[in-house]
């Protein structure tokens, strides 16, 4: 298995915000939005234009994990699809547990578990 590169300081304050948001039932559709995932929600909510480290980071970090280059990811493209229609990115299981993972990996490496 490919060992994804850990999240720096800033991509790892961005999974906290985006998992705080869609853990409190996505209040408002703000700061992000319900019908994008994880790499639109960074440039919209953040204002990060697509050349910005972070958003390179989270793109090097997703093709690693899924090196199939597959560029829609958490449930296949009719997946995506459906949730972007429904509004319902933020409550998709495997990009909740993409974001839980790499907030744990930075957290069990700063407390050396």
């Amino acid at each position: 298995m490919t060992e994804i590169p850990k999240s720096s300081p800033e991509l790892l304050a961005f999974y906290r915000e985006w998992l705080a948001w869609a853990e409190s039932g996505a209040p408002s559709d703000k700061p992000f939005s319900r019908r994008v995932g994880l790499c639109t929600n960074m440039i919209y909510s953040q204002h990060i234009p697509a050349g910005e480290r972070k958003y390179y980071e989270l793109d090097r970090q997703l093709k690693e994990a899924f090196s199939d280059g597959r560029c829609i990811l958490f449930g296949g493209l009719e997946r995506y699809d459906q949730d972007a229609r429904d509004g319902t990115m933020h409550l998709n299981p495997e990009r909740l547990a993409w974001v839980r993972a790499r907030i744990a990996d930075c957290e069990d490496e700063n407390h050396g578990s």
